[in-house]
């Protein structure tokens, strides 16, 4: 999700956060929404469940 939002859309909206087993996915404190028109799509290609909507989140 990270990749694909740097490299293939062109924007930092989204990085890594913290280290190790306790790492996650969010966007910086500065920036609290995504501004790229491809921002709703970044749940569909997140091929490792790391992004959910909040419908789905934590169901089968």
């Amino acid at each position: 999700c990270v990749r694909f939002a740097s490299e293939v859309v062109g924007v930092q909206d989204l990085g890594m956060l913290a280290r190790g087993s306790g790492e996650e996915i969010g966007t910086c404190v500065e920036k609290l929404m995504m501004t790229s028109e491809l921002s709703g799509n970044m749940i569909d290609i997140c091929h490792v469940g790391a992004l959910t909507s909040k419908p789905f989140a934590f169901k089968a």
